[in-house]
């Protein structure tokens, strides 16, 4: 029997006995196991981060995105992504410091406050952990009241904004903290509640309450280009005393939100 991420010691002798007799079909075999290590499961969905144009320099601004990526599930139910910003390593985002607000104007959800037991809509949990951006988003607890996806389909979470209260500058690129399948999950249904349903349907079990294991992908995006192709005009002046003056003149801002001086 061949395991996914490498072959035991057991497995590797019974290769090694089987091919005593032939190194070519030690080889194939070798070739073999290498290939089922190699393979697996196809992916099932995937996080995406979207940084937003956010020109202020104590700010950051991103829109967390699910995509669905594989027949094997519908109904969305929740997540757990925590984030770290490689520029901050390695102390992190300190919450004496650094804040985060979610902001659902864009969200795809049915948002609600967060009621245990029993929750009809999701309810959206953003914090500083250990100096990473942790967010927690807690579903419903059956299908009728979770979120729908078809395949292919898109569903903002929501957008997430960072600040600094002391004016300090706010990094604007993050990572997913490694290792995935420990900082990182995601819950879905397939099309029915086994826990909950009744007759023939109550327990056809796809695994214990309907949520496949998580396998995702993680991209990040970077931010949108620039596409109004300005021409900039940037100069400096002496004014003496140690003293400089900075200015810029553009031909065309009507798409831009603002500018900074870095």
């Amino acid at each position: 029997m061949l395991r996914r991420g490498s072959c035991t010691l057991l497995e590797a002798r019974s290769l090694l006995n089987a091919a005593r007799s032939s190194w070519l079909v030690f080889g194939l075999l070798l070739g073999l196991c290498t290939t089922a290590i190699a393979q697996g499961p196809p992916p099932d969905v995937r996080v995406v981060v979207q940084p937003a144009l956010d020109p202020r320099y104590d700010y950051a601004t991103f829109d967390l995105v699910v995509k669905r990526i594989s027949d094997r599930w519908q109904y969305w139910a929740n997540t757990t992504i925590r984030l770290e910003a490689p520029d901050l390593a390695p102390t992190g985002f300190n919450p004496a410091i650094h804040s985060i607000t979610f902001d659902p104007t864009n969200s795809d959800l049915n948002l609600v406050p967060y009621a245990a037991p029993a929750m009809n809509g999701y309810a959206v949990d953003a914090q500083i952990v250990n100096g990473d951006i942790v967010v927690n988003v807690i579903g419903p607890d059956s299908i009728p009241d979770a979120h729908s996806m078809l395949l292919p389909d898109t569903m903002t979470i929501g957008r997430f904004i960072i600040g600094a209260n002391d004016g300090s500058f706010v990094p604007k690129a993050y990572a997913f903290k490694a290792p995935y399948d420990y900082f990182q999950a995601s819950a879905f249904k397939i099309d029915h509640d086994s826990v909950t349903g009744s007759g023939a349907g109550r327990n056809l079990w796809f695994n214990k309450n309907d949520n496949p294991p998580l396998i995702a992908e993680y991209e990040e995006l970077p931010p949108p280009p620039d596409i109004c192709d300005a021409v900039f005009n940037f100069y400096g002046s002496y004014i003496g005393d140690l003293q400089v003056t900075l200015g810029f003149t553009v031909d065309d801002e009507h798409c831009y939100e603002g500018f900074f001086i870095e």
